[in-house]
């Protein structure tokens, strides 16, 4: 597999973001993201990359999940300006569910989102166990948005290179 190059994150954003599609809810199963049939079948390395970091993560976070916070981080890398890890990192949090029956409904599930909520009550010691779910998704996104910035960025032709 060639290795493809883009000037800008930004640009791999748009790339990736078109690997992926919606599938809309059915009585059967809920909504949700997955990569295109065409994306799997022409096996880019950007994809392929993609796919290795979701797997990676997945023993910490639901798939579906998962999948939605790599699309949410690709749409913001593509709708920001200027975007960089902090940034992603403030926008991780900011899409946090404002709602405590989707927090809870969230930390239902998958049984591995225990390991987020035990990761924001040691950093942030929060008082209440909305805050608690508020955080550990928060971080749960962060680390999804940026490890998907991380894979873009390898994509990115260096000066240097």
């Amino acid at each position: 597999m060639e290795k493809m190059r883009f000037e800008t994150v930004k640009e791999a954003a748009y790339a990736a973001r078109e690997m992926f599609e919606f599938h809309e809810a059915t009585k059967n199963r809920e909504a949700f993201f997955a990569f295109t049939h065409e994306s799997l079948i022409e096996e880019s390395q950007l994809q392929s990359d993609l796919s290795d970091f979701m797997h990676a993560n997945h023993d910490v976070l639901d798939e579906d999940y998962l999948y939605e916070y790599v699309v949410d981080a690709l749409d913001h890398i593509i709708e920001e300006d200027n975007v960089n890890e902090d940034m992603l990192y403030d926008l991780a949090y900011e899409d946090v569910s404002v709602y405590t029956s989707d927090l809870t409904e969230w930390l239902a599930k998958n049984s591995s989102h225990i390991y987020w909520a035990d990761e924001a009550i040691k950093e942030f010691s929060p008082d209440d166990i909305s805050k608690i779910l508020s955080l550990a998704q928060g971080s749960a996104r962060a680390t999804i948005y940026n490890g998907t910035y991380n894979v873009l960025e390898q994509f990115v032709n260096k000066d240097d290179e």
